[in-house]
């Protein structure tokens, strides 16, 4: 990527994710994992990067100051069951250092534009098979996740009952994977392009996901 260094000076750090082979999907023993999520072997054919960490407070507050959007609503959260109106959005974005949370799938490709043109690079969300070969960081676990296990072991984890959990970590206190990536595991959830849903066993060469909304 060209403009690595001037992404760089803007506190926007990338890392290149070489294509290759992974398994994708359920973990044995992984009690967050999802009975949608049958594990088969993917190819990832092309290389591509990737942000460093997830979106911190301070890389979203740019976009939103310089398009003078107002961030002073109630946003939706997840408690469990149902989405439901939680906290105002400032009340919990109020470090920069932390990742921003509260931001719909729509303000993200919002995000990203405003991003491709100020930088004229076309940035773009991962798919969930791309998203998930670089938080393994080229290990082709088949028990418990290293860096899951890791971040449970520092205390980072989610637990059991606490949906959604009740409070995130900065940056600098997330567990980093084989590549350098930092926020993978036991962070936030991140948006990636593709719908969430089962997985079909013959879309293995780049997985894009299923294109229409599922039923």
């Amino acid at each position: 990527m060209k403009s690595l260094d001037v992404l760089e000076k803007e506190g926007l750090s990338f890392i290149e994710v070489k294509s290759g082979k992974f398994l994708m999907g359920h973990i044995s023993d992984d009690i967050y994992s999802q009975y949608m999520e049958e594990q088969r072997e993917v190819e990832i054919t092309s290389s591509f990067y990737i942000l460093k960490t997830p979106v911190t407070v301070k890389q979203y507050r740019k976009y939103t100051e310089e398009l003078n959007i107002d961030t002073s609503y109630l946003i939706d959260k997840w408690d469990g069951n149902d989405w439901v109106t939680g906290p105002y959005f400032d009340e919990i974005n109020n470090d920069g250092d932390f990742p921003v949370v509260g931001v719909s799938y729509y303000d993200s490709i919002s995000y990203i534009k405003w991003l491709s043109e100020k930088y004229h690079i076309n940035f773009r969300l991962p798919t969930e098979a791309e998203f998930e070969f670089a938080a393994k960081g080229g290990c082709n676990c088949k028990g418990k996740c290293k860096c899951a296990e890791m971040a449970r072991i520092m205390g980072l984890d989610r637990p059991e009952d606490e949906v959604p959990r009740k409070k995130s970590f900065s940056i600098d206190k997330m567990v980093k994977d084989d590549m350098g990536l930092l926020g993978m595991h036991c962070s936030v959830w991140q948006w990636c392009s593709d719908w969430y849903y089962y997985y079909n066993s013959d879309d293995v060469i780049d997985p894009s996901g299923t294109i229409l909304e599922p039923p």
